[in-house]
């Protein structure tokens, strides 16, 4: 059945700093000026709610999950970190590497590993195969540095939306810059 067209995302990451939070939530404000629909655990929440329920129903239902690249949540992955540490996070990533496992094609694609300004690409938990599928590097909150992770989402929404350069005339269309993910 047809549903709004903005593209839904769930955004999985870890609560390791104040600072990094601050970053995710502004991936998100970015994200939901830009038509995105993002969803994740610090929206307001008008009554008490199972965690777990709440996201295998989001990833279930969402378009894609952002996975953000951070040291705590490669180390979710590498299970370098003491078990009382990041258990949400922890549920979180045994259930998508479990989807992965099950449908290997359909999550692949759907599972969308994010670099936010100041992270690394090695930060990407293994599971998510950074070095041998894409990852979305977003250079800063604006259109031009979050321009390949915009463009995959706005495919989302049916091929409606499109991006400023697709919206362009070709012979205006400014040099393409080099790729900010990579492919092998």
């Amino acid at each position: 059945p047809p549903r709004d067209a903005r593209p839904v995302v769930f955004v999985s990451y870890a609560q390791e700093s104040p600072a990094h939070s601050e970053a995710v939530a502004r991936l998100c404000e970015f994200l939901a000026a830009k038509g995105v629909d993002p969803h994740y655990d610090q929206q307001q929440r008008r009554e008490r709610i199972s965690w777990e329920d709440w996201t295998n129903n989001e990833f279930q239902t969402v378009d894609y999950v952002l996975v953000i690249a951070s040291p705590a949540y490669r180390d979710i992955g590498a299970n370098r970190l003491p078990s009382h540490e990041h258990r949400g996070l922890r549920s979180e990533y045994r259930r998508l590497v479990d989807l992965q496992h099950e449908d290997s094609d359909k999550w692949t694609r759907k599972i969308l590993p994010v670099v936010l300004p100041g992270r690394s690409p090695e930060e990407i938990p293994r599971s998510f195969r950074p070095f041998t599928t894409t990852y979305y590097r977003v250079t800063s909150f604006t259109d031009e540095g979050a321009a390949d992770l915009l463009g995959v989402l706005m495919h989302a929404a049916g091929g409606g939306a499109q991006t400023r350069a697709e919206q362009l005339e070709p012979d205006s269309l400014p040099p393409r810059p080099p790729s900010r993910w990579r492919t092998w």
